[in-house]
């Protein structure tokens, strides 16, 4: 199917979807026996994404969607504005490109995204749209923060691009929105990000240790003993902690 470049022609066909008109049913149409309009659309939908979800669950479709340019159209689409009728569009868009991150980032898949400057568009995208709320740019983020996962487990190009693009300032200054906004689930949503931002202190391939010549710090003081993790345990960007800092010193300035 690749040879016959079927993942980014259904790509191609995903983008445009977001531009379809609302469907309204006709008078009388709920009195046929055929699926109403709505319905027929949605089945659309999921049949579309599973056959796109389930190429996209091998290397050799990102690898094709690299050599047509079209890869990068799943980044522009998961971070644009959409109408409401076509909001399930876009959220296939993001289950695509999260198979892609899971199964598909090859040497090839990454630089492309890298010299596409791929999340720095995304990025780019969430600032600039003023028909986006805070909310809609949490759950953007959290597909995004998928990829910066999965591409940390082999490489740092990715993780280095974000913060390139002002990525952690972007979180830092969102954080701020949500806690100013007054949309219903405001609070999940800020909860959602503060544990995406911890999150990412951990993506990486080198892991930080402390300096051995630190003077003062606890973990030189007789007696000290360096707490068991529950988790993974191990602090691999710095950044993403300084988004908290930073959040917490503009906080206590208001």
């Amino acid at each position: 199917m690749t040879t016959m470049s079927v993942p980014s022609t259904l790509v191609k066909c995903l983008y445009l979807f977001f531009d379809l008109p609302h469907m309204a049913e006709a008078p009388g149409a709920t009195q046929t026996p055929e699926l109403p309009l709505a319905d027929r659309r949605a089945l659309l939908q999921k049949v579309f994404v599973q056959i796109l979800v389930k190429l996209c669950s091998f290397v050799s479709p990102a690898e094709e969607l690299t050599q047509k340019d079209d890869l990068q159209l799943l980044f522009s689409a998961i971070t644009s504005w959409c109408p409401p009728h076509n909001l399930p569009w876009r959220k296939s868009a993001g289950q695509v490109l999260t198979t892609i991150s899971r199964h598909g980032l090859s040497v090839n898949v990454v630089k492309y995204i890298h010299e596409k400057e791929c999340l720095a568009t995304c990025i780019q995208n969430m600032q600039q749209s003023d028909d986006l709320s805070p909310l809609e740019i949490v759950e953007m983020f959290a597909g995004l923060s998928c990829f910066l996962k999965d591409s940390s487990d082999v490489s740092q190009t990715l993780l280095d691009d974000f913060r390139m693009s002002q990525g952690y300032t972007f979180l830092c200054d969102l954080m701020l929105r949500l806690e100013q906004t007054k949309e219903e689930d405001s609070s999940d949503a800020l909860k959602d990000l503060v544990s995406l931002v911890t999150c990412l202190t951990t993506y990486g391939v080198t892991e930080l240790k402390p300096a051995g010549l630190t003077t003062g710090a606890p973990f030189l003081l007789p007696g000290f003993v360096l707490p068991q993790p529950s988790g993974k345990g191990t602090v691999l960007q710095i950044f993403p902690m300084s988004i908290h800092l930073t959040h917490f010193h503009k906080q206590s300035q208001c």
